[in-house]
């Protein structure tokens, strides 16, 4: 492969040779195995001694294998030799835990192929190997080296081993690099080096050779033979296919609450009758509703964030949905490797009823889970294995009797008219109709007043519209007053053009009477003055005479006399009055053409604003009218409030009738089965249809992704896998699973929800880099080893040896919250008080995490947030592992001597004390200070390690998704320990064990690891709040009165 070129997808087959490694993991000595003897003789390595003899002995191995070659019997068997094993000590007989005496951790297993002949052959496809569960990272008490170095050791190696001395020598040199010690059954290193026999605190060495045949066991066969499936068959997967996609693709916001309205008006997913769900949760229900098949939705669960119930609500919503449109059960699968995260969905689905007061139609009182497990597996819940399951008692024809006649006595009341199965599941399927009817019907007339109001989302319905009502009545008293006022004002225009018209009326019939009485006064004018006024005294007389009558008129005041234009004086007042006419006449003329124009504008307004009140109040009134029938509580509901109303008043219903729908679905579908006589059977139709009768009664399937392919694979004469047949598959903890593990089963969904936090624990890899670069260079993603595009597969999330299911989701997922975090967050966080995820918040989140519980006052806490007590105890290695005695004799004293205080402080509403394993955990980073804490406290507290009350302590792992009132963290290294310490190579540790906590995080140990000054790591972020001076408080020692100094 081109070194330039991209990676388009992870080729199948490299996730497949990932969990055929994983195949490597710790056989079991069977009980009735004996010693045996090899050895070197006639130039051969085979077995010398076998009870009760070498040929019986061979042929009972051969008996055992499963190993054929074509039909045939084969010649040489796979096997398995194992030079030792470590059994824990026994005290008077006994194992620590009554464990059986013959049981023990096999220490390195080496792979060879026996013949009939007892000769033995190193395997050509195998190199020896210590159990992965023994190397750290691990979630089991012993560790005796790390995966790293083995990895090292293999990834190494030259040629393969020529002969089976080349076996053992390499298996004594892969010990001895991975443990620093030696096994007495093997020979020694070549370099010469002595050294040390193998031994570990608490524990013998049994050197002997055992052997078995070797075949994957069933942890990654159900996986391999699905891989196969999938590779062999080559059908359209398109689910796996985005999982598998490499490389950046488009991803948007989820929409805003303005853009939801039609994925909240077809939300109908929720149980809880009290509690909504949170906006991060509704906003991954609104994802969900867009989700297509072949899509995945990433949902990042930050701890205390509510994943279980989402979980719960995301189920309603399949289950709920399906009943409204009389489509099959939906299968639900929500699948997971960790066993606590299966437990917690089960116990979860089966409070249900118990935690909602739901009554169920039917005598089954199971729970809304159901465990599809091995037969070995033991679970208080629903089960369902290959063989069994728990519904068989539930339908016989007796019970279907029974409960068809429990059935219809129940809904009675509700559906009197009802006597029939069929008639009662009609009827609850069309009150669901209505209901979501309903609920569709609030939405649109929310939104439509959302939208009316100028999109405020905080604002309520009622104070929305009388606002907008007010408002639209303000701009028609405005409108309608300025109408008022430019009528008005018309009105004087026409009375002021009627008052000039009669003034200019009058101007003229002035000048007409000055006109005429100056004609007049000239005929009154003695005929003497004309003849003789050539005379001078004559012609001022006549001019005096002229001048006093023309002052006598006011139109011609300014005349002297005759010879002055009198003729002309007259036409031009008449042309000046008319021009005054005019002109005055124009101003009102455009004074009234501005005034209609602003009457007509005014009077639009005024419809304007009276349409637009109309509206809203034709809005208001359907707002209100959908509210009738038991809603009107919602009347005044902010849109930012509206789904937590939904949730509760009706969504909360919903559920219980689709309880009882599918209920009655599962009565007709048993009915029908027992007439045709029909039985089930592992073929494809009626598993398929097996598994969605089940989920009528149980609708949420959970499994671990090691089972999971084993039921959803037919049989009719070959596997028939359920390819794309789960309607949704949700990962639960996928932080946890590898992707290699977790892929296959995208084969068989058409959709995926995919649940986690990266930074929470992250996977037990049995992959090193080592091996998985060479496997990638084998199956065409790497050109050789050193091909620097492993680094973006190792970033993205896709290898083996480092990803995570989580980290490949998000990558596949469509949608991005934040920028720096692809996928949905939820961010509402429940369990810590404040101070407590303060921590996480500003070690990981950003910051991002609301904390919704209030804050603990000082007068009612027993324990500071953040506690810390000294010890000054020196740790020493046990293994790979370490472990600090004097801290964990401080811890268990500290334990006794606050246990009574700490039971008392917790009591339960009746005052009886709450047993301390339920409010207390003990973590630590390292198996062997665990287990060092489980001995003291079985020798000085026995009763909290009591099966049924036991006290939770060990690493993390032990408390990944639980929590305590209290944890105590054990850091285990000593004052004189410098380095950097295992809880600070990553921040999932610490972020771990204090999201644990819900009242208080206490450190016991070396309070000199934790440095503030060192605020780059996680410890010394975490000594900050230690020792803040209101958060953090020294603990008083165990013989001290107090708890806090």
């Amino acid at each position: 492969m081109n070194r330039a070129s991209t990676i388009d997808h992870i080729p199948l087959p490299y996730w497949r040779a990932a969990l055929a490694e994983v195949s490597l993991l710790h056989p079991e000595i069977p009980a009735a195995s004996k010693p045996l003897a090899i050895g070197f003789e006639d130039g051969e390595w085979r077995v010398l001694q076998a009870a009760p003899s070498v040929a019986a002995w061979t042929a009972a191995q051969f008996a055992a294998s499963k190993a054929r070659a074509d039909g045939k019997e084969a010649r040489a068997i796979p096997f398995l030799l194992m030079p030792a094993r470590l059994s824990e000590q026994a005290r008077h007989g006994v194992k620590w835990g009554a464990g059986d005496l013959h049981l023990g951790r096999t220490l390195l297993c080496i792979p060879c192929l026996l013949e009939r002949s007892g000769v033995l052959r190193p395997d050509p496809e195998r190199q020896p190997w210590i159990p992965r569960d023994l190397l750290a990272p691990t979630m089991k008490p012993v560790v005796i080296g790390e995966l790293a170095s083995q990895d090292q050791f293999i990834g190494s190696l030259p040629l393969k081993a020529a002969s089976l001395g080349d076996a053992l020598k390499l298996a004594s040199e892969l010990f001895a690099q991975v443990t620093g010690a030696a096994l007495p059954l093997l020979p020694a290193a070549e370099d010469g080096e002595s050294l040390p026999e193998f031994a570990l605190e608490g524990h013998e060495l049994v050197s002997e050779w055992h052997g078995l045949p070797y075949e994957p066991p069933v942890v990654a066969r159900h996986l391999i033979r699905l891989y196969d499936q999938i590779i062999g068959d080559q059908p359209a997967l398109p689910l796996l296919d985005c999982l598998r996609t490499v490389g950046e693709r488009p991803a948007a916001p989820p929409p805003t609450i303005a853009q939801a309205e039609a994925w909240h008006a077809n939300t109908v997913g929720h149980i809880n009758h009290e509690h909504p769900l949170s906006p991060s949760q509704r906003e991954a229900m609104v994802e969900l509703a867009r989700l297509k098949d072949g899509a995945i939705l990433a949902v990042n669960g930050p701890p205390g964030t509510g994943k279980t119930t989402l979980l719960q609500s995301v189920v309603a919503q399949q289950w709920v949905d399906a009943a409204l449109n009389g489509a099959d059960c939906p299968l639900i699968l929500v699948a997971s490797t960790n066993v606590k995260a299966v437990e917690n969905v089960l116990d979860s689905f089966a409070k249900i009823c118990a935690e909602t007061g739901h009554e169920r139609w039917l005598p089954y009182q199971g729970g809304f889970g159901l465990f599809l497990a091995s037969e070995s597996r033991e679970s208080h819940h629903p089960t369902c294995t290959a063989w069994n399951h728990s519904f068989t008692d539930h339908e016989t024809q007796e019970a279907v009797a029974r409960a068809e006649k429990y059935y219809l006595a129940k809904a009675a009341a509700l559906f009197p008219q009802a006597d029939t199965v069929d008639g009662v599941s009609a009827a609850l399927r069309q009150t669901l109709q209505y209901l979501q009817r309903k609920m569709q019907d609030i939405v649109a007339a929310r939104y439509a007043v959302f939208r009316a109001a100028g999109e405020d989302a905080g604002e309520g319905a009622q104070v929305s519209c009388r606002r907008l009502l007010a408002e639209q009545q303000v701009l028609i008293d405005a409108a309608q007053a300025a109408i008022e006022a430019a009528q008005r004002e018309l009105h004087a225009q026409e009375q002021q053009a009627r008052v000039l018209e009669g003034g200019h009326q009058r101007m003229r019939e002035e000048i007409d009477r000055a006109e005429k009485a100056w004609l007049a006064y000239l005929e009154g004018t003695p005929w003497w003055m004309d003849l003789l006024s050539f005379l001078p005294p004559v012609l001022r007389r006549r001019q005096a005479r002229d001048r006093s009558f023309l002052l006598s008129k006011a139109l011609t005041a300014d005349l002297r006399h005759r010879d002055d234009g009198l003729e002309q004086h007259f036409k031009a007042l008449r042309e000046r009055a008319a021009r005054q006419r005019s002109q005055a006449l124009l101003v009102l003329k455009e004074r009234r053409a501005e005034v209609e124009r602003g009457l007509v504008a005014e009077t639009q307004r005024r419809e304007v604003a009276h349409l637009a009140r109309t509206k809203i109040d034709g809005i208001f009134r359907r707002w209100l009218e959908v509210l009738e029938d038991g809603y009107e509580a919602m009347r005044d509901l902010a849109l930012n409030d509206l789904n937590d109303a939904i949730d509760i008043m009706i969504r909360a219903v919903m559920f219980g009738l689709a309880d009882r729908y599918w209920s009655g679905q599962w009565l007709l579908e048993m009915r029908q089965r027992l007439i045709a006589g029909e039985s089930d059977s592992k073929g494809r139709v009626r598993l398929e249809a097996k598994y969605r009768r089940f989920a009528k009664l149980a609708p949420c399937l959970v499994s671990n992704f090691h089972m999971a392919p084993a039921f959803f694979t037919a049989w009719q004469g070959r596997d028939m896998p359920f390819w794309n047949t789960i309607d949704l598959l949700i990962v639960d903890e996928a932080g946890q699973v590898a992707p290699d593990v977790g892929a296959s089963m995208f084969a068989l969904a058409r959709k995926a929800m995919v649940v986690g936090d990266t930074y929470q624990i992250e996977p037990v890899w049995n992959n090193g880099e080592g091996c998985d670069r060479a496997n990638a260079v084998k199956f065409g993603l790497l050109s050789d080893v050193a091909d620097a595009r492993y680094d973006a597969l190792e970033q993205g999330g896709y290898t083996p040896a480092s990803g995570s299911l989580m980290r490949v989701a998000n990558k596949a997922c469509r949608v991005r919250k934040y920028r720096d975090v692809r996928g949905l967050m939820l961010v509402e966080h429940r369990r810590c008080v404040p101070e407590l995820i303060g921590y996480c918040n500003e070690l990981i989140y950003a910051g991002r995490l609301q904390a919704l519980r209030q804050r603990i006052p000082q007068e009612q806490r027993l324990l500071p947030p953040f506690g810390w007590l000294d010890v000054a105890g020196q740790d020493r290695r046990a293994g790979a592992s370490r472990q600090n005695p004097e801290e964990a004799q401080a811890i268990v004293d500290w334990i006794k001597a606050n246990r009574s205080d700490i039971e008392k402080h917790y009591a339960d509403q009746s005052g009886k004390p709450t047993p301390l394993w339920k409010l207390l955990g003990i973590v630590t980073p390292f198996a062997a200070q665990a287990a060092a804490i489980q001995r003291l406290l079985r020798k000085e507290m026995p009763d909290l390690l009591h099966k049924s009350s036991r006290l939770t302590v060990g690493t993390v792992h032990a408390l990944q998704g639980a929590e305590r009132s209290i944890v105590i963290f054990s850091p285990t290294y000593g004052p004189s320990f410098t380095g950097s310490a295992f809880f600070d190579q990553k921040p999932n540790m610490l972020n771990v064990a204090v999201s644990r906590a819900k009242d208080s995080f206490l450190v016991i140990g070396s309070a000199a690891l934790f440095d503030k000054t060192k605020s780059s790591r996680p410890s010394g972020l975490l000594a900050r709040y230690l020792f803040h001076p209101q958060w953090g408080a020294q603990l008083a020692g165990a013989r001290k009165a107090r708890l806090v100094v």
